[in-house]
């Protein structure tokens, strides 16, 4: 058996394995469907452990991602990441929307991912291929919550805002 390393990893497991569809005849299953809501909650995981930690990012993606190198290799790497996150603008959104279009768009598809869900969402993912998903999205996550701690806590306040009940009913 593989070892797991970082507790965003041993995370991601036992979440998959939770959310599992499990067929009588044939393997388990994660359906495309179900991702978004995974995928931006280890998003925002990574983000909110990622802004707490940020003094000290060598320690934290050593434990969190299991991130390994020379000094300085974990700030470099969130930095990066980071600034490739700020370019696309994804302030503007919740994590549930960035979740989305980024899960839709590494499928391939362009377009609205709303659409993409709507024809795709009942699509198979492996277990493997999930928890390998939210690894990278924890990861995204606390990278952006490091580097650019106001930008996550914006995400955050557009994720959770209370909705007008006059603004529904429209």
């Amino acid at each position: 058996m593989e070892k797991i390393r970082g507790f965003a990893r041993t995370m991601a497991r036992k979440r998959v394995t939770q959310q599992l569809n499990k067929p009588f005849i044939g393997k388990p299953y994660i359906k495309y469907g179900q991702c978004p809501g995974i995928l931006g909650y280890f998003f925002q995981l990574g983000g909110i452990l990622g802004a707490r930690h940020r003094a000290n990012l060598e320690v934290f993606g050593h434990a969190f991602l299991g991130a390994t190198g020379n000094p300085g290799a974990v700030e470099r790497f969130f930095t990066e990441l980071a600034n490739d996150l700020a370019g696309k603008s994804i302030t503007s959104m919740s994590f549930g929307d960035y979740v989305s279009v980024e899960f839709s768009r590494r499928l391939g598809h362009t377009g609205d991912p709303t659409s993409f869900l709507m024809k795709h969402g009942m699509n198979k993912l492996l277990p493997e291929q999930a928890e390998e998903l939210a690894w990278q999205y924890a990861g995204e996550g606390a990278a952006l919550g490091a580097i650019y701690p106001d930008q996550l806590r914006e995400m955050f306040v557009r994720q959770h805002a209370i909705i007008s009940s006059r603004l529904l009913k429209k």
